[in-house]
């Protein structure tokens, strides 16, 4: 997992609001990482070459998430009926209409015994 300071101490910006900013130069490339005043509209001229210009590159933080959800069927082994016996589902996800949130459905259905759980 990246974490922020091994962020910052690869790119060597700052992190404004879970943004990562590194500002240079327009024209010779001179780094702005330590200075705030950096981007402002009133910039003073770069100590290199005195451009007013700069070139920005922004990174996003992002954490994402997934589930993972299973699914079986148990059919008979001998040839005549393939019908499936058994079926079960395992974290399905499963949208709750009067609460309004995603609920994790686990279920299984089993013919053979005449269960139903869910």
């Amino acid at each position: 997992m990246v974490t922020r300071d091994a962020v910052l101490r690869a790119y060597g910006s700052r992190v404004v609001d879970g943004f990562l900013d590194h500002f240079r130069c327009g024209e010779c490339g001179h780094d702005f990482a330590d200075d705030p005043a950096a981007v402002a509209l009133d910039r003073a001229p770069c100590p290199g070459c005195g451009s007013t210009t700069r070139t920005g590159t922004s990174l996003a933080l992002v954490t994402t998430g997934f589930r993972v959800s299973t699914y079986g069927e148990g059919r008979p082994e001998h040839r005549g009926r393939r019908r499936w016996f058994v079926r079960w589902w395992d974290n399905l996800p499963s949208w709750h209409r009067t609460t309004g949130v995603w609920a994790s459905l686990s279920r299984t259905i089993d013919k053979r015994h005449d269960r139903y759980e869910d």
